[in-house]
């Protein structure tokens, strides 16, 4: 597949109608560029940028349940979900107002759940940043506050499902409230006090860092780690399709 060369920012996209479930999106008809060493620039360079998303302002749907099929039966610790036995360990940099992150978890990570997480080959970690505003920070804790009872993922399902506009006000405490409502096996009581005690800076803060440290340079960003330890590597590829997660992750484990 030809690619072209990235510019060092990338403008964000004009707003669309809002995303449904089942609908195509953005990220399943769009080829992106590679950047250096790899990475993918979907959303804004991390540090000093702020855009917007690219959902439309109509009001949320109503969240009706939180119980995604292609979670049911397979472990999730904190930020991790599947074996801690599997091989390789996907490592996913994302915010979740970013509209990119939200293709991804659509489009993308069902699939590769089902393909490579539920057979024990992969395992996946979540490496949540909130640079794109304060919403983003709601956004965080509330899906951290989830993993403190092994529900992260449900979380951000719910989450990425209400996606709207970065900081138009869409990802209050009361869609926090409502999405953990109904996530089955998640204390609604519990995620607020959790979020409440203030106590999810420090990880935040390194989870940040380690971005740096990583050279993140926007969102999604992907890594591919072996359990047998060794620095991650971008993982490469050129759309935000399950094809090209596909196409890399073998290329990878096949090695």
């Amino acid at each position: 597949m030809a690619t072209k060369q990235a510019p060092a920012r990338r403008k964000p996209p004009a707003p669309q109608a809002p995303k449904r479930r089942g609908e195509p999106t953005r990220g399943s008809r769009r080829t992106l560029a590679l950047v250096a060493g790899g990475a993918l620039l979907v959303a804004a360079v991390l540090i000093g940028v702020s855009v917007l998303g690219a959902r439309g302002g109509d009001e949320p749907a109503t969240v009706a349940t939180v119980d995604p099929s292609y979670l049911s039966g397979i472990e999730q610790d904190g930020r991790f979900l599947g074996s801690p036995d599997a091989p390789f360990t996907l490592i996913e940099y994302a915010d979740v107002q970013c509209s990119f992150c939200g293709d991804y978890a659509e489009d993308v990570l069902p699939g590769l759940v089902e393909r490579y997480v539920r057979e024990g080959t992969l395992r996946l970690e979540y490496r949540g940043l909130a640079f794109l505003g304060e919403d983003s920070r709601t956004g965080l804790e509330a899906a951290l506050a989830a993993g403190q009872q092994d529900r992260l993922w449900h979380m951000l399902d719910g989450l990425y499902a209400q996606q709207r506009d970065a900081n138009s006000g869409w990802l209050t405490d009361e869609l926090v409230r409502e999405v953990a409502a109904v996530t089955p096996a998640l204390d609604v009581e519990r995620l607020q006090r959790d979020r409440s005690a203030g106590g999810f800076d420090n990880e935040i803060a390194r989870l940040s860092d380690q971005a740096r440290i990583d050279g993140v340079p926007g969102t999604p960003h992907f890594l591919i780690a072996p359990r047998t330890g060794g620095t991650p590597t971008p993982l490469q590829v050129t759309s935000l399709t399950l094809d090209a997660f596909t196409q890399a992750l073998d290329a990878v484990i096949e090695q």
